[in-house]
């Protein structure tokens, strides 16, 4: 199984559609199983948010807040590679401070 681009296929199957001239059920049932075969795969990593950590100074340390969603976390630099409120990849740290 794999992710595809549904909306691709769909407009390759009406965009083609009088192109291929189909009157049968089981040739146009085989056109639209051709369409989405050939669907472009999307990598399911692409559609994951990204953000950054953003530092601040807080009290007497630093916090950092995602990018994303703005949710502040007190933690030690690098504990997290994502966003535990949105599930943000975070891509790098930008000092802010």
């Amino acid at each position: 199984m794999r992710l595809i681009d549904a909306d691709a296929a769909v407009d390759r199957y009406y965009t083609e559609w009088e192109k291929v001239d189909i009157c049968d059920g089981a040739q146009d049932r085989d056109w639209l199983k051709q369409c989405i075969d050939e669907a472009p795969t999307i990598d399911p990593e692409d559609l994951r948010p990204r953000g950054r950590w953003i530092e601040k100074p807080y009290l007497l340390g630093i916090t950092r807040y995602c990018s994303k969603c703005g949710e502040n976390y007190g933690m030690p630099h690098g504990v997290f590679n994502y966003c535990p409120n949105c599930g943000a990849k975070m891509i790098e740290e930008v000092p802010n401070g």
